[in-house]
Order: structure tokens, then C-alpha cells, then sequence
């Protein structure tokens, strides 16, 4: 199995990735989103209601800012072409809100806040630009593992809003944005053998 690529996105090369990302995304219309964002600021209990766990997930987002966003791009067969991962500027480590755990763990994984914080995309220059690619491509499929955190930023993100006050909102204004959504870790809950759902997306790649 081959290496994927991974492009690395700035403030300085971002009109060209876009540019190829536009072009491979009239092939492979299916991308797989992941978010890098400072932690949580509430944790929510396992066993929480349905209210309780937005109302976090709403806190958490709207008062914090996103960091990176990884798309991975590929066909209706699974050959995938290339992951861009997109860095923002907008995040101020010393001033804006995060976990700080998060923040240590994110350092120790290789990610480099002061050449994020300087040569990273503004936010508002992103979505303008993406925004106009998206509307473009029909019949585009997101994929994402456990991802309510990540769609939910990447809502944030091109609505430019905060996050709707409920659930039901929420869903409403998702779905103006993602046509159709595939949650690997939920799928897997109905899939025999798949331990409910409980296996990790390493032990899921290999099976």
C-alpha cells in the first residue's frame, strides 16, 4: 500500500493547494475530515443527555478557535489521492482560550504553534475561497471517525457563526453544508465483528 501524501497548507501556498484540491475533487468526492483545535474547556460525562452533551459541544466550539483541518480526498472505489492539511493563523496560544493538556500533547505530536501562528491562513480568507469550491462539486460525501467535534468546527468555520442554540438547529444548518455524512466509528456499531462499534480507527484500517 503506498504512503499518502500529505500537503502541508499556508498562508503562501494556499491559492495553488486549492487549486489542486479543486481539481482532485471532481475524481474523488469523498473527503475525510479531521480537526487539531486547543482541547476541551468542559469535559461532558459518558452517560450525559443528548442537551447536556450540545450545550458542551456548543461551549467548547464557539469559544475556541480551530487549528488545522485535514482532508483527505478519495474515489467511490477507496483509492485515496492526497491529505491536505490546512494551518490557521487565527489561534493565539498566549491569549486565546484552551485546554492546556491539549496543548502539550498537540506540541509533543509535532505541531509547531509559532510557524502556525506566522505563516499560517487566515480563517476568513480560507472559507471565502473554499466556500466557492464547495459550490461547485455535486454529490460530495464526508467521512469522518467520531467526528460530531470535527463537522461541528468545520460548521463554525464556513458559516462563520456561532454554533446553533439546539440540536435540532444544528442538524438543520449541517445539512445545508454536508449533503451526506458517514461516521466510520457508528457504521461499525452495525457491522458483525466490529465489537459495537468500540474498536479505534488503527485496528479498524487493518481489518
Amino acid at each position: 500500500m503506498n504512503s499518502v501524501k500529505i500537503r502541508q497548507v499556508w498562508g503562501v501556498n494556499l491559492d495553488h493547494e486549492l487549486f489542486l484540491f479543486d481539481q482532485t475533487l471532481r475524481r474523488h468526492n469523498f473527503l475525510s475530515v479531521d480537526t487539531e483545535f486547543p482541547g476541551f474547556l468542559r469535559n461532558t460525562p459518558r452517560d450525559a443527555p443528548e442537551t447536556l452533551r450540545y450545550s458542551d459541544l456548543k461551549f467548547n466550539i464557539d469559544n475556541t478557535k480551530l487549528i488545522q483541518l485535514g482532508i483527505t480526498l478519495s474515489d467511490d472505489y477507496g483509492n485515496i489521492s492526497s491529505t491536505w492539511e490546512f494551518n490557521f493563523c487565527d489561534f493565539d496560544i498566549d491569549n486565546d482560550a484552551c485546554n492546556e493538556t491539549s496543548i502539550d500533547f498537540l506540541k509533543k505530536s509535532g505541531l509547531d504553534f509559532e510557524r502556525i501562528r506566522k505563516d499560517g491562513i487566515f480563517m476568513s480568507v480560507f472559507r471565502r475561497k473554499f466556500l466557492e469550491i464547495l459550490s461547485v462539486h455535486a454529490n460530495l460525501k464526508w467521512v469522518t471517525f467520531h467526528g460530531l467535534y470535527d463537522l461541528a468546527y468545520v460548521l463554525k468555520l464556513l458559516s462563520n457563526n456561532s454554533l446553533p442554540l439546539t440540536v435540532f438547529d444544528f442538524v438543520k444548518e449541517a445539512a445545508v453544508y454536508f449533503t451526506a455524512v458517514f461516521d466510520i466509528k457508528f457504521i461499525a456499531r452495525f457491522c458483525k465483528g466490529l465489537m459495537g462499534g468500540e474498536l479505534g480507527l488503527n485496528r479498524l484500517a487493518c481489518i
